[in-house]
């Protein structure tokens, strides 16, 4: 990740386009500000649209809307951009 020695989970690619960025903890890992200051982290470098993160039993969702982060309610719809 750029100057960082990090990687991310899971990059999900909209066309060439990074989509969604899914990190993924251990079950007993809690999600909270440090794994979103994370994915933010990620996100600088990779410009996706949406931040998930889970860790088995929970799963939290963001979108970035105009710089924003706005938190998800659900999962976003995939469209193929090839059809």
């Amino acid at each position: 990740m750029g100057t960082l020695n990090k990687r991310f989970d899971i990059l999900v690619y909209h066309g060439t386009t990074p989509w969604m960025i899914i990190e993924c903890k251990e079950a007993n890992t809690p999600l909270n500000e440090k794994t979103i200051l994370q994915l933010l982290q990620y996100q600088q470098v990779l410009n996706a649209t949406y931040l998930i993160a889970s860790n088995g039993p929970t799963t939290i969702g963001a979108e970035i809307k105009m710089g924003n982060l706005h938190m998800l309610q659900k999962f976003p719809n995939y469209i193929d951009p090839r059809l």
